[in-house]
């Protein structure tokens, strides 16, 4: 005869993952007056295994700051919502950048073979110069150390085993706060190649259409020097080229400019542009492979200028062409 433990024979397991809801890299729009409440910065789910129920105690969250040099400057207090129930506690760092902040004494309970949901939020400080400034971004995650570090147990009192019983991350994205701004989505992208029978004499047209909306004032955008206002790169099977390469951007739904030649989009209105990309391979040039475009960033001024200060980058990773075979 042999004995198991009451967690192996209830074959418990705690798997932790970001639900699909959670939100990708953006610009969040604060106030620089007052406090702005309720910044989602993380959805995740819980889901467990087996046949014991579960409790929770203790639930550490890691949050990380970039720009800011210490993170109570950006937020001062941290909200958990986990299937319903609302868990607050306070931030409070000394010149750090990263924290872990612990929700305990929640006595939470979570059923056998359910999966829930659990939400983090912060409130976000208004902006003060040289403490919290304009583009600086704050991100939640639940790491592999914080997944050890819960107090979770079995219906029996033991702890779940930190290496068996227990799985996952939850990974958060950066939230770039700005009293001001614009949010980017893309909208559509194609590439094609002139698919010439000589060798190296093939020529490329790749294009990035995308909208532009101005959060929290109007913004300026560029209609010139494509390359310093719309920063985007060709790549051959992941390698960056430049040899044959040029670009245009065209306003799709807004052909007046301003003084200094810019397309004003006003507040909370929107506008379509389209990146276009030609690629011309030639002969002594290594060009042949498989090649497509990336938009990387966009440039934004809230002044009528043709110096735009802003860039905006931050979901940029879908911003690019499928890959053509080029020759």
């Amino acid at each position: 005869m042999s004995f198991v433990d009451f967690g192996t024979a209830a074959d418990t397991e705690l798997k932790i993952s970001t639900d699909s809801d959670s939100p990708e890299a953006q610009i969040v729009v604060v106030d620089d007056q007052d406090t702005t409440d309720d910044v989602t910065l993380l959805k995740g789910k819980i889901k467990l295994e087996g046949t014991s129920d579960a409790l929770i105690d203790q639930f550490p969250v890691t949050l990380t700051t970039s720009g800011a040099t210490d993170l109570d400057e950006v937020t001062g207090s941290l909200t958990l919502i986990i299937d319903g129930e609302e868990y607050t506690e306070s931030v409070s760092t000394a010149a750090a950048t990263t924290t872990t902040v612990t929700f305990d004494n929640m006595d939470f309970d979570l059923v056998a073979g359910d999966t829930i949901e659990f939400e983090v939020k912060a409130e976000i400080n208004d902006i003060e110069t040289g403490l919290f400034e304009e583009g600086d971004s704050l991100k939640a995650d639940i790491t592999s150390t914080n997944r050890t570090q819960m107090d979770v147990e079995n219906e029996e009192g033991d702890a779940l085993d930190t290496s068996s019983e227990r799985s996952g991350t939850a990974t958060g994205e950066y939230q770039e706060f700005r009293t001001q701004g614009v949010t980017v989505e893309l909208v559509s992208q194609s590439a094609s190649s002139s698919n010439d029978t000589g060798a190296l004499n093939d020529t490329g047209t790749f294009t990035i259409k995308f909208k532009v909306t101005a959060v929290g004032d109007d913004a300026y955008i560029a209609t010139h020097t494509v390359l310093t206002n719309y920063p985007y790169t060709v790549d051959i099977g992941g390698t960056t080229t430049t040899a044959g390469v040029s670009a245009v951007v065209i306003n799709n739904t807004d052909t007046d400019l301003t003084s200094a030649y810019n397309w004003l989009i006003e507040e909370g209105q929107s506008e379509t542009l389209t990146l276009t990309v030609s690629k011309v391979n030639s002969s002594g040039v290594a060009n042949a492979g498989l090649t497509r475009a990336n938009l990387t960033g966009i440039k934004w001024s809230d002044t009528d200028d043709n110096t735009p200060d802003n860039t905006y980058s931050s979901n940029m990773d879908d911003f690019h062409t499928d890959y053509i075979s080029m020759n």
